[in-house]
């Protein structure tokens, strides 16, 4: 004990418990006496004692208690073995999980832990909060009990994703759309992802999930899409009026943008083009003869060919709607891809500007363009 505590023989005798305790709970006087009165009572008690030397060196120690019968008195025996040597790995281990266990509780995320059968081992408080189970009452309880999961297309129940990673052994994600079901009813979209914890030697220790609820997340997304859709709608309508206002200009070619358009979406869509460039080109379509509404009406209702007098340099009148067409929408936005549309026209065989219509009477007024 000498060597040990580093106490003389004769220091010693003056020592209480205390002295050679942690001297923090449990490893203070107090507690000892619960084992004394054990010992004392014909119980051998034998323990893991947290002690302090001389120095105030920590180390732990084990300690058995037993009573003896030494020329007919009753003392008892403290048989002191210090274990620090051996106590430190499962110190480190416990350590370890301590921190672990600390981590995944400080997670913004839930977590869920499993054993290799799937039930519960660990539940952190995002988790509980979720699922409405707190870790008392989910510890031991297979997953399925807990993180029950549903379609929130179908309403139907979906796969469990530790399941699948027990059984396929590889991190797996839900897809879109799951909803769980809380203990209370709640319905809560989620997102998540379960993969498998393993042991040094490749074995499967158990599997962690961790989700999250997405609520707030889908509707920030629901809300960013009725946006756009209300301003796709309004810029439709915007162009659409535009377009109205060159039917006007030009009443000879009433609803000829709506032809234009319709034709060139469904031109689109058989080639494959995506959906993204169909739109573009359906405001093409509408806007490609916008240009005229910049001509003086003098100039786009007259009958026949332009002439010198028409101005000192008077372009062929297609060219210079093509031309103002182009200059409109050229600035920027969502129409720059549209804008050289607007002269592809000029560059078709003869340079006509645009094809015959066989619906227009012959007995109107046509423009020469």
């Amino acid at each position: 004990m000498t060597e040990m505590y580093g106490y003389t023989a004769e220091e010693a005798r003056g020592l209480t418990v205390e002295d050679l305790s942690a001297g923090v709970p449990p490893y203070t006087q107090r507690e000892t006496l619960a084992w004394i009165k054990k010992a004392a009572a014909g119980e051998p008690q034998v323990f893991e004692w947290l002690a302090r030397d001389r120095q105030g060196r920590l180390f732990w120690v084990e300690v058995n208690l037993k009573r003896a019968t030494i020329g007919g008195r009753n003392p008892l025996l403290a048989v002191v073995r210090d274990i620090t040597v051996p106590k430190e790995p499962q110190a480190r281990l416990e350590e370890a999980r301590e921190r672990f266990r600390v981590t995944l509780a400080s997670i913004g995320d839930a977590v869920i832990c499993t054993d290799p059968a799937g039930k519960i081992t660990f539940v952190n408080p995002v988790a509980g909060q979720l699922t409405g189970w707190p870790a008392q009452e989910a510890l031991g309880r297979p997953l399925g009990d807990i993180f029950r999961i549903v379609s929130e297309l179908t309403g139907r129940p979906v796969e469990n994703p530790v399941a699948r990673v027990l059984r396929e052994g590889a991190v797996v994600g839900l897809g879109n759309h799951t909803v769980l079901i809380a203990r209370d009813g709640r319905r809560i979209p989620v997102a998540d992802s379960a993969a498998p914890i393993r042991g040094p030697g490749g074995n499967m220790l158990g599997v962690v999930l961790v989700f999250r609820d997405e609520t707030e997340r889908r509707r920030a997304q629901r809300e960013l899409q009725e946006a756009k859709q209300r301003l796709e709608r309004a810029l439709e309508d915007s162009v659409r009026a535009v377009a109205r206002l060159a039917e006007l200009r030009d009443p000879y070619t009433a609803g000829h943008q709506q032809r234009v358009a319709e034709l060139a979406c469904t031109i689109a869509r058989e080639m494959g083009l995506p959906e993204n460039a169909v739109d573009a080109i359906r405001i093409a379509g509408y806007l490609h003869d916008v240009g005229k509404t910049t001509i003086p009406a003098a100039i786009l209702y007259k009958p026949g060919p332009l002439t010198p007098r028409n101005g000192p340099e008077a372009p062929p009148g297609h060219r210079l709607r093509g031309a103002a067409g182009h200059r409109l929408r050229r600035p920027g936005g969502r129409h720059r891809a549209a804008a050289p549309r607007a002269i592809e026209r000029l560059r078709l065989p003869g340079r006509t500007g645009r094809p015959p219509y066989s619906w227009r009477r012959a007995s109107r007024p046509r423009p020469r363009w």
